[in-house]
């Protein structure tokens, strides 16, 4: 509870930080160069990282690591044409939480967490007519092991993609999809040729199963410290995966991609960094607190492009 109570009391130094607008923290979107996404409410010299956005884009969820590589999960919320500033999500902040993901009809929301063992599993918490959140739900043994679960993201049919290296997998990490039949996970599969000998990792499956971004670090044409990739659906299988390149991939690490309701952005999160400004004087208030809100090379940011 200290973290959340240490970044509101830092944002609230300001009053410049509340947004107005009905979509995107109120932001011009961006064209396909990629941008710093929410800069000084969502990306700031934290380590942000995983968003997910509700269907109707009032809602915007995301990853925030502290000192520890502890996660939480925080969301921010459109209210009355004003987007509150970022505290932690009611079901989060006594566990280590993160990878939150809405289902396509926003009535759940997945998340990857240490919870009940020594390793983290993917769990839902769920809601009916915009209410409160439900206390979170195991997705069941089918999916959830002694391994690590990572990254879910859904399909309008229920239908489970997530990261784990499970044994009878095809090397390290890999994406694996599970059904959803009489509301139970059914046991996963590797996807296709995109599961390869090297890691993939915090894939984002159209809603629609049309295509898939993921992350890779191993592959032959990566460009450093991890990318991301797209690869389209073509009946039962996959097209061979491709690297988005420059400017989305860098030699640091580039990951969990997501992409906007509307289907017109991609969101990512990033290592390659960007300088905080900000005068070094100690006493100057206004600067320190600019310093510590801006993205910086300290940690990862959650940028966005068009697609």
């Amino acid at each position: 509870m200290k973290f959340r109570f240490n970044l509101l009391a830092i944002l609230l130094l300001t009053t410049s930080f509340i947004l107005h607008g009905q979509e995107y923290l109120g932001q011009t979107t961006p064209s396909f160069t990629p941008e710093i996404f929410g800069i000084q409410i969502i990306s700031t010299g934290m380590r942000e990282r995983d968003i997910t956005i509700s269907p109707d884009g009032s809602e915007i969820y995301f990853t925030v690591f502290n000192a520890g590589f502890d996660g939480n999960i925080y969301f921010v919320k459109l209210e009355n044409g004003v987007w509150s500033l970022p505290e932690i999500a009611p079901f989060s902040g006594n566990r280590k939480d993160l990878e939150p993901a809405f289902a396509p009809d926003g009535n759940r929301l997945f998340f990857s967490s240490k919870r009940d063992g020594a390793d983290y599993d993917i769990y839902y918490v769920e809601r009916t007519n915009g209410g409160p959140w439900s206390d979170p739900i195991d997705v069941g043994d089918n999916v959830n092991t002694s391994v690590n679960e990572f990254y879910p993201s859904i399909t309008n049919d229920g239908t489970l993609y997530y990261t784990a290296a499970y044994d009878g997998g095809v090397g390290g990490e890999d994406i694996w999809r599970s059904r959803l039949v009489d509301n139970e996970y059914q046991s996963p599969s590797p996807v296709g040729v995109i599961s390869t000998t090297a890691d993939e990792f915090n894939a984002f499956i159209d809603p629609q199963e049309r295509y898939i971004y993921f992350g890779s670090f191993g592959r032959s044409d990566g460009l450093g410290g991890g990318d991301i990739y797209f690869s389209r659906r073509q009946g039962n299988s996959w097209s061979t995966p491709e690297n988005l390149g420059s400017p989305v991939n860098t030699n640091r690490l580039d990951y969990s991609p997501f992409v906007s309701p509307d289907g017109l952005y991609l969101f990512f999160t990033s290592e390659r960094g960007q300088s905080a400004s900000g005068s070094n004087n100690p006493f100057d208030i206004s600067a320190v607190v600019n310093k510590l809100l801006s993205p910086g090379p300290a940690g990862s940011d959650i940028y966005w492009k068009r697609r």
